[in-house]
């Protein structure tokens, strides 16, 4: 890989240090079948979620499915899938630990004001989201988020 590698592809690449089990791309795109990986495990875990709701179940087993649909909302969002953020906001990890830098991608990818900090200020940037996603589009050559003209 290069030296100017996307930011983007940056927290990409940590989303699957995090998937330990990941399958091998079977394909000659590996970035690619990462991403249906991805799209595959959202679909799962969302379900799963829905079910455990549905079911009344504790709030650790329902706390634990949205820690997995952060991580794996981190990744589906550096490919553009802005329809994630909300995962990765409701689903920030508890604690001090490694992963919840994750939430980050959030401040890199997106065109926050200076002052508004996903993981310390989870509510504004949900709210700044709600105000300003159908705005937002995803530009493929930065990997970024930016505004519409």
């Amino acid at each position: 890989m290069s030296a100017n590698i996307s930011q983007a592809r940056r927290y990409r690449e940590m989303v699957r240090f995090e998937f330990k089990r990941c399958p091998p791309a079977t394909d000659s795109n590996p970035d690619e079948a990462f991403r249906i990986h991805l799209e595959t495990l959202y679909k799962e875990e969302k379900k799963l979620l829905s079910l455990l709701v549905d079911e009344n179940a504790s709030e650790a087993e329902i706390r634990n499915r949205e820690v997995g649909l952060f991580l794996i909302g981190v990744g589906l969002f550096t490919y553009g899938r802005l329809d994630v953020a909300g995962d990765i906001l409701t689903g920030i990890p508890g604690g001090r630990g490694q992963i919840n830098r994750l939430t980050w991608v959030l401040n890199v990818l997106l065109p926050l004001p200076d002052k508004l900090d996903a993981l310390t200020q989870p509510d504004l940037v949900g709210k700044w989201l709600k105000l300003n996603s159908d705005r937002l589009t995803w530009d493929e050559n930065s990997e970024t988020y930016i505004f519409e003209n």
